[in-house]
């Protein structure tokens, strides 16, 4: 697993990709959480998919900017944030608790 950082519009968002074939799958972890609430999964999920967690805005490793943090503030996020990784292929998205949301 190796952790990154995007860093667009003035806003940085760590993530960590593991794995490297089949199809993605999105991890969004729930209020509170970060990207260290999906380690026990990220090492399985990458045997059979390219697997990546990210510490939403607010949270984690993330910047923590002083705004409305809002579901559509966070499906807006994460949205942008696939499109800046060019991963136009199907992605899977699991999320628990707030990251259920925002997948939904």
């Amino acid at each position: 697993m190796d952790f990154h950082i995007l860093n667009d519009d003035n806003l940085k968002i760590r993530y960590a990709v593991g794995g490297s074939k089949g199809e993605i799958v999105l991890l969004i972890h729930g209020l509170g959480g970060s990207i260290e609430s999906w380690i026990n999964n990220i090492d399985t999920l990458s045997k059979e998919f390219k697997v990546i967690a990210l510490d939403l805005p607010g949270f984690g490793l993330s910047d923590k900017p002083i705004i409305d943090y809002t579901i559509p503030f966070y499906t807006n996020c994460t949205t942008k944030f696939l499109r800046i990784l060019s991963r136009t292929r199907h992605v899977s998205i699991v999320g628990a608790s707030l990251g259920g949301q925002i997948a939904a």
